[in-house]
Parts: C-alpha cells; sequence; structure tokens
C-alpha cells in the first residue's frame, strides 16, 4: 500500500534560483490544484483521523485548527465538522479563486469519505471544481471498473484539460509494463472515450523523477508530480529556505524528463510536521516515536511570503511549456494543519483567519 510518507521527496535545501520572466499575477492561465487532507471530519474516537484532531488540542498548535473548531479550554479543541462546515470552505475557497481542490478517493466511510459526501451535497457544489487523488488498492480499480469513475469525471465541476479528466495517482516505486496498472487504465481511457469525455489526463504522484517518469511511460500516464516537497537537512528553518529548496527542486526537474511525460510541480503552503512528531500518530509509530528522529520543520511563511512563492510556481510553469504541457501545478496543501501546510482559514478566539487565501487571492 502507498503510504502519505512515501510520496514526499526530501532532499537538502538548494539556493533561490530564477524561475523565468516576471509575470504580473497569473495572465498565462496556469491552473493550480490544492491538495485536500481531510482528517478533520470524524470525530469517532480512537479512529485514524481522531488523532490528528487532538494533535491540536495543545495550545501553541490550537491556531492551527480550522475555522470551525470550538476551544473547549487552554489544552482542549472540538472539531466536529459538519455540512455548514464544508459549505464554508467552499464559500472561503471560491472567494479566494483556488483553482481547485484535489480530494482523497476513500469508500472506508471514515474522515476524507465524510468529508467528500459533504462536498457532494452541499447547495454551492456546482461553483467549486474539483477532481481525485486515488492510491493503487482495489477499491481504485473497482472504481474504474464499475462506472464509479466515470460518474465522477461527468460532472460539469469535474477538472479537465481541455476535454480531458485529471486524474492524480499515488505511487511511489517504479511499475513494469506488465503490472496491472497498465491494462486497467488503458481499458478505462477507452470506457472514457466511448462515454463522450477525453481520455483522462493521468498524474502519478511520488517518488524520484526518473522513477516516476518510468513508471508513468510504462503504465501509460501523462504526468509526474509530488504530494508534498520537503527538506529534512534541517531541524527547524525559516519558510525562506524552504521556499529556496523547492524552487531550486522545480529547476532540476525539465532536465530530468526524457519520455514525453509531463510534469506539475509542487509548492509549499509550509512544512512543520512538530504536532505529529510530538503525538506520533498510529500510522506512522513504526517509525516516528515522541521527539525522536525529528525531521525538518519551517516556520509558517508570511502572507507576502506565502504569495510570493506561489507566484513563483505559477511563473515557473509558464516558462516551462515543454515540461509543463498541462500548464498545472499543485499546491500542498488546502488542511494539512497538523502537518503544517494550509490555506483553508483557522480557529482563533475572534473569528476565522482568513490571511492566507486574502495573500493568495490577487495571485492566481
Amino acid at each position: 500500500m502507498i503510504t502519505r510518507r512515501s510520496l514526499i521527496a526530501g532532499v537538502g535545501a538548494g539556493a533561490l534560483i530564477a524561475t523565468g520572466p516576471a509575470l504580473a499575477s497569473n495572465p498565462s492561465g496556469v491552473r493550480i490544484g490544492v491538495h485536500r487532507w481531510d482528517a478533520w471530519y470524524d470525530p469517532t474516537p480512537g479512529n485514524t483521523y481522531w488523532y490528528s484532531q487532538h494533535n491540536l488540542d495543545v495550545a501553541q498548535y490550537q491556531a492551527r485548527a480550522p475555522m470551525w473548531a470550538t476551544q473547549l479550554g487552554p489544552n482542549r479543541m472540538s472539531i466536529v465538522a459538519s455540512q455548514a462546515a464544508m459549505d464554508a470552505e467552499i464559500a472561503a475557497a471560491t472567494t479566494a479563486g483556488v483553482h481547485y481542490w484535489i480530494f482523497a478517493y476513500d469508500t472506508t466511510g471514515q474522515s476524507p469519505q465524510i468529508a467528500f459526501n459533504l462536498f457532494q451535497a452541499s447547495a454551492a457544489y456546482a461553483t467549486m471544481k474539483w477532481c481525485l487523488r486515488c492510491s493503487i488498492n482495489q477499491d481504485f480499480v473497482n472504481s474504474l471498473t464499475n462506472g464509479t469513475m466515470l460518474a465522477f469525471m461527468q460532472a460539469a465541476n469535474y477538472e479537465k484539460f481541455g476535454t480531458r479528466p485529471v486524474l492524480y495517482i499515488n505511487c511511489g516505486v517504479l511499475l513494469q509494463p506488465t503490472d496491472p496498472l497498465a491494462a486497467e487504465l488503458a481499458a478505462f481511457r477507452a470506457v472514457c472515450v466511448g462515454a463522450g469525455l477525453g481520455t483522462p489526463y493521468i498524474v502519478l504522484l511520488g517518488g524520484t523523477a526518473a522513477t516516476a517518469e518510468a513508471t508513468a511511460v510504462n503504465v501509460g500516464a501523462d504526468c509526474i508530480g509530488y504530494y508534498a516537497y520537503a527538506s529534512n537537512s534541517t531541524t527547524y528553518g525559516t519558510y525562506a529556505t524552504l521556499d529556496a529548496a523547492t524552487q531550486a527542486y522545480w529547476a532540476t526537474l525539465p532536465a530530468l524528463l526524457s519520455g514525453g511525460i509531463g510534469l506539475q510541480p509542487p509548492g509549499m503552503a509550509g512544512w512543520d510536521r512538530r504536532p505529529r512528531i510530538e503525538r506520533p500518530v498510529p500510522s506512522e509509530t513504526s517509525y516516528q516515536k515522541p521527539v525522536f528522529g525529528m525531521s525538518a520543520s519551517y516556520a509558517q511563511p508570511t502572507s507576502a511570503e506565502l504569495a510570493a512563492h506561489v507566484q513563483a510556481l505559477i511563473n515557473f510553469v509558464a516558462a516551462n511549456p515543454s515540461a509543463c504541457p498541462s500548464r498545472r501545478a499543485t499546491l500542498y496543501a488546502w488542511n494539512e494543519f497538523d502537518e503544517g501546510g494550509w490555506l483553508c482559514p483557522t480557529w482563533t478566539a475572534s473569528g476565522a483567519d482568513h490571511t492566507r487565501l486574502d495573500a493568495l487571492a490577487a495571485v492566481w
């Protein structure tokens, strides 16, 4: 099974590099998909996502809680989402001009599916573009063969590259042409074309660029990218350090693409996993002990720093049309509150903090 950890490339920080000619905001129409990690919708005690929610109980992390949270005490938050909470998220995202959300596909009935169902049920559903990010498992394969994925992609507000529905697949390992995924994706492409859709534009997330590109060629995908990108070369640094390392990594990627495979570079709204490092969630206890072996963390960006980073991401895609034929990038993340990357408005005692979205409204 592909884990979230396997999707993240960790390399050393580098110097800030040029990302192409300066552009005024986004006249070239580059689109940025914002990843969602919906750990905030299932308050059932002991479920996988409950631990992430309670990592935000600690006083110093309460300001990371989503805007619908309630403070119960100096070290206790209540994070119980509702239809109204999802409606507020949609309103915040559309007002700020978020291009599209990338939902994790989940059929377990836990938090990600609850969030997705609330999104689908919202009266404002049609106002927000969206697409899916899937892991390679039986549920995903079933969705390709039983009509579920086709129905999703036929939605008027499903994100498309031209007429081609965009689909992200987590894959951090090398797959050969004989892997079943190759035949499954080929068959699904035929189904989509037969239904009057364009052939899906498939983006593989994770692994080294060489591995991801080889897998994309072998299984018939179109593009590579990453869920997140972070350096593990330092214990704690500034956001400027993360920004510089990320931009330096973008610059290495075009030269590594040789098989006609495209690129969607990853942007980073932050990376500070201390809540999960101090109180590891069950899925990470095999390699993360409390505080031990702390990975890199970075100070949260100022509004100006975040806006400049996203502007650089847009500039890079616009300046590299051959490497980025879909004219898209991704951004980590909408709601990775306990990992330290978020755009979603957050809780304060005086009301929702929209600072990050406000900073980006004029950029994209």
